[in-house]
């Protein structure tokens, strides 16, 4: 069930992450979870 804004409780293992490419002024927006899941809440 998503919560407020689009996010979810995420019960798994993580398996890697890593972040967006950097924009041009060298900031980065988005760091991403590779998990294997077992449920979502």
């Amino acid at each position: 069930m998503p919560l407020r804004d689009g996010y979810v409780i995420v019960i798994g293992t993580k398996l890697d992450h890593f972040r967006d490419d950097p924009d041009d002024l060298g900031r980065y927006y988005h760091g991403k979870l590779l998990e294997i899941v077992w449920a979502l809440l």
